[in-house]
């Protein structure tokens, strides 16, 4: 039972990580692209929502008797985050104070599910094993997107306002592009052990970089850079030699004297790549969000409890000043406050502290890209978040490495050898 259980283990976590992509949904296939009158006349549910939901069921059955096969690590894995739990149980509760329970409720539920996986990846896996999983899900993703978008090219090209960038599978390129930034990253990271593990290494990492290109996403690549800036300061800082010192004050010149330059140049800058001072006019949509907020400041209004009440978004629209309705806030730290309020904004920062604390110490005592995985994710997610919501989501492949971040035991690294000794897994095999 244990040999076959072993066999098909790893290549079901992989499958659920794909799923947990999104890139299974083909919300492109159905929703025309933004800023075409087909956009509103086909908006609506997922065709193919009933097949995901057996998916998203089905993994969860799963999960939960891989969890309960292996009850003592599940338990000692549950124990070790104790305040994300309380962050992760403000969701379904939340359905008792939201505007739109009827909404939040299932929600919750498919949240809860999501969090299941999480604790199964965190109590199974350690976090080397977890990076190469998530390469070999984020690999067969971004194929999948290729595929897709060479076939029916009118789906996964945009047109209207973005015309002529990649969407791929996704409603939007941002949202493709995202997924394609965490996929570099994970490649940068992720260490070869074979010849043929560096070659499809790059290969990923070349196929990742291209396709964020093609979708003309000029938050990607700005993320992508930031992220680069901070991984040669992160390695730098782990020198023994005198060059340490004038490399970081270096680099922190460089980076303070463009973020200088473009502050002061903002207006220009901007306007040379198509937007306004607003951000497209998202800083109106975060100043009425704000004072939205100080109307609920402790609980906020649930999970999904605003955006999913029209007279909420309605009022929104009104204050954007068209009848366009913005899905979300295009900020996560804005959405994390509206929907679990002060309560949960602090919940989740002192989870973040708590992750960014101890993967610092990984970062001092494994000198490999691998060891630089936990900090670099949380610093995609602290520049991303400032345009994109990734943060407490369901059926999200962000979440679930966030807290299996929280979760796994990469922390005690005197006890926890298994980091830096483990054989590489092989999904292969």
């Amino acid at each position: 039972m244990n040999g076959i259980i072993s066999r098909i283990e790893d290549k079901l976590t992989v499958l659920a990580l794909i799923f947990y992509s999104r890139v299974l949904d083909f919300e492109s296939l159905y929703q025309a692209s933004e800023g075409t009158p087909e956009s509103l006349l086909l908006a609506g549910d997922n065709p193919f929502g009933k097949i995901l939901s057996l998916f998203q069921h089905g993994i969860f059955l799963c999960v939960l008797f891989l969890l309960i096969h292996r009850h003592q690590s599940t338990l000692k894995t549950l124990f070790r985050g104790k305040v994300i739990w309380l962050l992760i149980l403000m969701v379904p509760l939340s359905s008792l104070w939201s505007n739109v329970p009827e909404v939040t409720q299932p929600r919750s539920l498919a949240f809860i599910e999501t969090c299941t996986f999480g604790l199964y990846f965190a109590s199974r896996y350690n976090v080397r094993e977890q990076l190469r999983i998530i390469a070999w899900a984020l690999g067969i993703a971004s194929i999948i997107s290729l595929l897709y978008t060479l076939a029916l090219p009118g789906h996964a090209i945009e047109s209207g306002i973005h015309a002529g960038a990649w969407r791929g599978p996704f409603i939007q390129k941002n949202i493709f592009s995202r997924l394609l930034t965490l996929s570099c990253l994970v490649y940068l990271c992720v260490k070869p052990e074979t010849s043929f593990q560096k070659i499809l290494i790059k290969v990923g990492l070349f196929l990742s970089f291209g396709l964020i290109i093609l979708t003309n996403s000029k938050t990607a690549l700005m993320v992508l850079i930031l992220l680069l800036v901070v991984w040669v300061i992160l390695k730098s800082l782990r020198f023994n030699d005198l060059l340490a010192v004038p490399l970081v004050l270096s680099l922190f010149l460089v980076v303070s004297t463009a973020g200088m330059a473009i502050w002061i140049n903002a207006e220009s800058i901007l306007g040379s790549l198509g937007k306004d001072l607003t951000l497209s006019g998202r800083t109106t949509i975060w100043a009425g969000l704000i004072e939205q907020i100080k109307l609920r400041p402790w609980r906020g209004y649930g999970y999904l409890g605003f955006w999913s009440n029209t007279e909420s978004r309605s009022l929104i629209s009104k204050i954007y000043g068209t009848t366009y309705n913005p899905p979300h806030s295009h900020n996560g730290y804005i959405e994390l406050a509206i929907a679990f309020g002060i309560i949960g904004t602090i919940l989740f920062t002192l989870t973040f502290l708590a992750i960014t604390r101890r993967a610092a110490i990984l970062t001092s005592l494994n000198h490999s890209n691998e060891g630089l995985w936990p900090l670099l994710f949380l610093a995609y997610l602290l520049f991303y978040n400032f345009s994109e919501p990734t943060l407490i989501e369901h059926n999200s492949i962000f979440w679930i490495i966030y807290l299996s971040l929280a979760l796994s035991k990469f922390l005690d690294i005197p006890e926890e050898s298994s980091f830096l000794n483990n054989e590489p897994i092989s999904i292969t095999s």
